[in-house]
């Protein structure tokens, strides 16, 4: 009979702390077992990286991450598994597809070739115009909305041919990026709906009670 002596006592945990009774069970439960201290440490690791990552995901489907959430479905998928212990073939072939795609004669590996528009020449010669992913979003109030949207292309007719990131608001005259601008208007973008998280957070607070100084 094994003796485990002056085990450490659970640490409280408020309710929706990370951690909680799990970590301090799988601790006490593999001591009990004796297994070694680092193993111990090792598991207890892997049971904690696993809440961070089930709060992460939560949120980021709550808030409805487009941009993120296809990254956390394919963790989802090879998270089952492993807990199933099922070979990992089909997910390593798909995300092996999706990072080397078929690319067409004359188009980026982007592009959506169905909408690519061939201009041709007197002397023979055809330009195209490039069409990649498009996105929109529409932002309403239920009574007007206002339609955003961004489409990847290039044109064989400019003197730039480089790629870029069209971007407008509806059938307004809209702007063109560079990769080195897209990256500035991404973050300065990531910094507005960081805002606007902040706004939707806090708009439900009361106003205070008012005082007879302040009436």
């Amino acid at each position: 009979m094994t003796i485990i002596a002056d085990q450490p006592q659970a640490t409280k945990v408020e309710p929706g702390q990370l951690g909680g009774p799990i970590l301090a069970t799988v601790r006490r439960t593999l001591a009990a077992g004796g297994i070694d201290q680092a193993v111990i440490d090792e598991a207890v690791q892997a049971v904690a990286a696993g809440q961070v990552y089930q709060a992460a995901t939560a949120s980021v489907k709550e808030q409805d991450g487009h941009g993120v959430r296809p990254f956390f479905d394919c963790l989802d998928r090879v998270i089952d598994h492993i807990v199933t212990g099922t070979p990992l073939t089909a997910a390593r072939e798909a995300a092996e597809a999706l990072a080397t795609p078929t690319v067409q004669p004359g188009h980026h590996p982007w592009c959506v070739t169905s909408a690519c528009t061939p201009e041709r020449f007197d002397d023979g010669e055809v330009l195209t115009e490039h069409h990649g992913p498009r996105y929109e979003a529409d932002v309403t109030d239920g009574a007007e909305t206002i339609q955003l949207w961004a489409e990847l292309g290039s044109d064989e007719n400019f003197i730039d041919g480089r790629a870029q990131v069209f971007m407008a608001a509806g059938k307004a005259d809209g702007l063109a990026f560079h990769s080195d601008e897209l990256g500035k208007v991404i973050n300065e973008l990531g910094e507005f709906v960081d805002g606007l998280r902040h706004l939707h957070r806090v708009m439900g607070q009361a106003r205070a009670p008012k005082t007879e100084a302040s009436a």
